[in-house]
């Protein structure tokens, strides 16, 4: 059982709250050793392998988020963790399906790692629950062609993990993962 032991104070800014997603690099989740973890984030990723490596996906500018809820029951007081990466990706192509089905044949799952557009890092669907991986998974991919010609045709993906704790600031993102692409 734990206190509350400290509250939160709205500071200026200037500006470093943007909204939005930029990047997300996803993982294999059987070929991610460990998350290093403290009380001020994640400091490293390691991998089961120097041929273990995450890869990058972008998307169309402003148009992917990541939303997360903290769901807490009152009763038992068990909490749970729900994390959505969606984005789009513009003009359909034989390679996004190939992508879209290798995602969603991931057995394992994925562990994933995204950039707001702050410039902060976070790291999820790494957690160990009882013995229990509970990594992020391909939720949905929506392929829409679009009906007239200036219609967007894009797909547009989500990446969902269910679990127990929210995702963690990776402290000094660029770098860690640089050496992981």
């Amino acid at each position: 059982m734990s206190n509350i032991s400290s509250g939160r104070t709205v500071a200026c800014t200037d500006g470093t709250c943007s909204g939005g997603a930029g990047k997300l690099y996803l993982a294999n989740a059987n070929e991610v050793s460990s998350v290093t973890t403290s009380s001020a984030g994640a400091s490293a990723i390691t991998m089961t392998s120097t041929a273990a490596n995450f890869y990058e996906f972008d998307f169309r500018d402003f148009s992917a988020n990541f939303t997360e809820t903290t769901t807490q029951d009152l009763d038992t007081l068990a909490t749970s963790v729900e994390q959505n990466f969606t984005g789009i990706w513009t003009c359909r192509t034989q390679s996004d399906r190939e992508i879209i089905a290798d995602l969603a044949g991931q057995a394992c799952g994925l562990v994933a790692v995204h950039v707001e557009n702050t410039g902060r890092y976070w790291v999820w669907g790494h957690v160990t629950v009882g013995g229990k991986k509970l990594p992020a998974r391909l939720a949905t991919a929506e392929s829409d062609s679009g009906t007239a010609l200036t219609d967007p045709n894009q797909t547009t993906i989500t990446i969902t993990c269910r679990t127990n704790e929210p995702a963690q600031v990776l402290l000094d993102g660029a770098t860690v993962m640089a050496a992981l692409i």
